[in-house]
């Protein structure tokens, strides 16, 4: 059975992902929280704020996003160039869930920080 269509202002949020250039990953989560307007739905102001983000990450998650927020990297960037989901990032950022070591090297990579500043060892 296929899903049902959602329609807001007479778009798919699929077409509103495309059209206002939020990622539909975004649009869709917002929807699912009960945002069902527009404005609601193609805020940005919320994606752009490096201060909230870095707020509510903790331990060695927070530190790999300070990284990665020096060196203009988000999560999608990060996932489309190492392989890795942008769920399985976004739980290690925000302490939500491990990472093996492997993937961290890839990480630690793309983003040229060591694995042993993220996880604490060395300043």
């Amino acid at each position: 059975m296929k899903g049902a269509t959602i329609y807001v202002e007479g778009m798919t949020l699929r077409q509103i992902s495309e059209k206002y250039d939020v990622p539909l990953d975004t649009v869709t989560h917002r929807y699912s929280r009960g945002i069902h307007d527009l404005d609601g739905l193609t805020s940005t102001e919320f994606l752009k704020n490096n201060k909230h983000r870095l707020n509510i990450a903790y331990g060695n998650g927070k530190r790999f996003l300070e990284e990665s927020i020096d060196r203009n990297i988000n999560l999608d960037e990060l996932s489309r160039r190492t392989g890795i989901s942008r769920s399985a990032i976004w739980n290690f950022i925000y302490n939500r869930g491990d990472i093996s070591s492997v993937r961290l090297a890839k990480l630690c990579g793309v983003v040229g920080c060591s694995m042993d500043y993220v996880m604490g060892l060395k300043n």
